[in-house]
Formats: C-alpha cells, sequence, structure tokens
C-alpha cells in the first residue's frame, strides 16, 4: 500500500447562493478555516476590505491529515463524518448549491495510488465532488 504524501490536504468546501456559513458550522460540527456570506463585503484573508459584494457564500474546513494511512482508509473515514448529514449535502445541492472534497498533494514524484470505487460511490451519495490538485 503507498502511503499519502506527508505534504496532502484535504479540505471540504461548501458553495451555495444564500446559505448561511454560520448554519453550516452548526450542522456539520466542523470549524470552517475561512467562510464568507453571499452579498457580504468582499474582502482580503487578511481583512482588507475590496470592491463588490460576494456574490455566493463560501465555507471550508480543513481535515487534520495522518501520514501512516493511505488515501481509501484516510476517505473512509471522512466519510463517515459526513453520513449523518447526508440530507444537509442533499439539500444544498437541491438548492443551487454544491460541495466538495478539494484534495491536495505537495511537491510529489512518481506517487500514485487508487482510489477504490466504493469509496467514490460514497461520496457521489452524498452529493460530494472530488476536485485533486498536484502541485509538482
Amino acid at each position: 500500500m503507498l502511503l499519502i504524501p506527508p505534504n496532502y490536504g484535504l479540505c471540504l468546501r461548501i458553495y451555495h447562493p444564500h446559505l448561511n456559513p454560520e448554519e453550516i458550522t452548526n450542522r456539520l460540527g466542523l470549524i470552517p478555516e475561512t467562510a464568507w456570506m453571499a452579498g457580504g463585503r468582499r474582502q482580503t484573508p487578511t481583512g482588507r476590505l475590496l470592491d463588490g459584494v460576494n456574490n455566493l457564500s463560501y465555507w471550508c474546513h480543513t481535515f487534520e491529515t495522518a501520514d501512516e494511512i493511505g488515501p481509501n482508509e484516510f476517505l473512509s473515514h471522512i466519510f463517515k463524518i459526513l453520513l449523518p448529514n447526508r440530507d444537509f449535502f442533499e439539500n444544498a445541492v437541491s438548492t443551487d448549491g454544491r460541495a466538495e472534497l478539494y484534495f491536495t498533494i505537495r511537491r510529489c514524484e512518481n506517487a500514485g495510488d487508487i482510489l477504490r470505487f466504493a469509496i467514490l460511490k460514497n461520496f457521489v451519495e452524498l452529493n460530494i465532488d472530488l476536485s485533486i490538485e498536484l502541485f509538482p
């Protein structure tokens, strides 16, 4: 089994036309790293105000990762955390929102693995997309 490289990350990101990020936090029981409300004034991560307003609500939680487990085991663990909120994800998607797991791998060379179809199917059933980005 290939272990996940030590320089990887996994975030749950939710985009929605009007959902309040506080509702997302309360429902999922996860603390966001970043969040903003649709219609709120745009600002940089440091708080400097920008022109315009946010056209969507955005909420992002970063999961703590472990080097000693493979990606299938880790994603199975995350699925178990999110499963009790299946109706939340269904409602978010049915009201023009979207949820995604954003998987990043940094400084990887000659790394690879297989994400098992059963694991991917679990997230399909939750209406959660998978986004993968590699940073050489």
